[in-house]
């Protein structure tokens, strides 16, 4: 092969390389935990740029730009990052929607098992992972599908599930009511959720109140009496 036909070559090669890396390159910011570990999980943990101040997970998302809390996200240094795509729950949508003019604002459910799926599903596509996406999601149902079998038909056991209290004291406990993906969970697993009311995260103490009024007022009736 002629050396200028074999230069062409590289040249096209190396411009296609450089415009590859511009078309398929993206700037990610994602606003949750569980968003983060996804990406991840997906292979794509180098395209982020930034992550919420609770994204501890895996371990490298602690090196990457911090952008605010949850529910209070720092709309500064998110402009800053000059995010492509932005992934955020719904409830979040009211602080990023003003972007969706210079980005995309992808929206993401985590509240039933099946969302969480669909969000992989999801991801994967804007992030050109479907391949990975499918592969994680075949792998984590074929999972839950051989807990269920080896279930089979035991006796559900009752199990009370904590989503949080504060550090080092049993105050401000709640707990997952049945909308809630770690109750689909445990379902699987051959439990049954303790907590059967409708609300979806309630405060345990509350849901005591009655009955800690009635043991208040008997310990006031049989309590011995002082002169």
């Amino acid at each position: 092969m002629p050396q200028g036909a074999a230069n062409k070559k590289i040249f096209l090669f190396f411009i296609f390389f450089i415009f590859a890396n511009i078309i398929f390159s993206q700037r990610v910011v994602s606003l949750a935990p569980a968003i983060t570990e996804i990406v991840f999980a997906l292979g794509k943990g180098d395209t982020l740029v930034g992550v919420t101040k609770f994204c501890d997970y895996p371990p490298l998302a602690q090196k990457i730009a911090k952008v605010g809390g949850y529910l209070d996200v720092n709309m500064e240094a998110l402009l800053a990052l000059a995010p492509e795509i932005v992934i955020a729950y719904p409830e979040q949508y009211s602080q990023v929607k003003f972007l969706e003019s210079r980005a995309v604002v992808l929206l993401v459910k985590h509240q039933r098992l099946s969302d969480l799926l669909h969000s992989i599903s999801a991801i994967g596509r804007a992030l050109h992972a479907e391949s990975r996406a499918k592969s994680m999601i075949f792998t984590m149902q074929k999972k839950l599908k051989y807990i269920a079998n080896g279930v089979g038909a035991r006796k559900k056991i009752r199990i009370l599930i904590i989503a949080g209290r504060n550090s080092d004291e049993l105050k401000n406990m709640y707990i997952v009511g049945r909308n809630d993906f770690l109750n689909d969970l445990l379902e699987i697993a051959g439990g049954v959720n303790a907590y059967q009311g409708t609300v979806n995260y309630p405060n345990i103490l509350t849901l005591c109140q009655p009955i800690l009024k009635i043991f208040y007022k008997l310990a006031q009736i049989f309590a011995p009496s002082h002169p």
